[in-house]
């Protein structure tokens, strides 16, 4: 007979450092202002759904006090999920990067009479 499994604690927080929710909120702001250019409105619209699962995975890995801890498997899935959606999310901050890049230069070579 196995003994009762002890409820699922958060971890704790390491002093100093920043938690994953403050993080991701940091980088949405981030977004707002780089995107707050109403030409960038909806690239920054496009973004959302990423974001939301984002705050859905950290919901879900770190619930609040007195809420419900998933199980390690499900923990293990989820937090691959939450790492192929920031990679998703860099690659498009990435590709929108080298857009804008190219835009720009593009604009040089046509002031430039190129």
């Amino acid at each position: 007979m196995t003994a009762p499994r002890k409820p699922l604690e958060a971890a704790p927080a390491t002093a100093g450092a920043e938690s994953a929710p403050e993080v991701l909120r940091r980088v949405e702001r981030l977004l707002d202002a780089r995107f707050a250019d109403a030409r960038f409105a909806a690239t920054r619209e496009d973004l959302t759904p990423l974001l939301e699962d984002l705050h859905a995975g950290l919901s879900a890995l770190f619930p609040a006090p007195g809420g419900v801890r998933v199980s390690p498997e499900e923990q293990q899935a989820l937090r691959a999920k939450f790492v192929g959606t920031v990679d998703t999310l860099e690659d498009v901050l990435e590709a929108i990067d080298r857009a804008d890049r190219a835009g720009r230069a593009r604009g040089l070579r046509a002031r430039e009479g190129r």
